[in-house]
């Protein structure tokens, strides 16, 4: 499956940037995954991963469209700029998306826009 994952990395102050550092390895052992920041990351991006600022997913998606978007949200300012390519490229969720206090307010306690029911990793 051919994933685009939307998420800060480290050494953004984060930490769902942490979490995505040590989730996308897992994960890459399966898919191939191209990961946008707000800009283009020069450190954190797991090896195999494609690194890309948010500003190429428009044209990347348009030329070959992704089976599924990722959004790692949270309530920190690097989060910000993925509100604009959610509204325009909605991922598929599912009942787990976001739990407890987070389903009620996304984006001031944080979740994973998409998380499946049975994970895949």
């Amino acid at each position: 499956m051919r994933l685009a994952f939307f998420t800060p990395l480290p050494p953004e102050r984060s930490g769902i940037a942490h979490y995505a550092a040590e989730l996308l390895p897992a994960l890459l052992r399966r898919h191939a995954i191209d990961v946008y920041t707000d800009q283009p990351p020069t450190a954190g991006a797991p090896d195999g991963a494609g690194a890309f600022g948010a500003h190429d997913f428009v044209w990347k998606q348009a030329r070959t469209p992704y089976d599924l978007v990722v959004y790692q949200l949270g309530n920190a300012p690097c989060h910000d700029y993925m509100w604009a390519y959610l509204t325009a490229s909605p991922p598929r969720t599912s009942a787990s998306a976001c739990v407890g206090r987070a389903a009620a307010r996304p984006r001031r306690h944080g979740c994973a826009a998409w998380l499946p029911a049975s994970r895949p990793w």
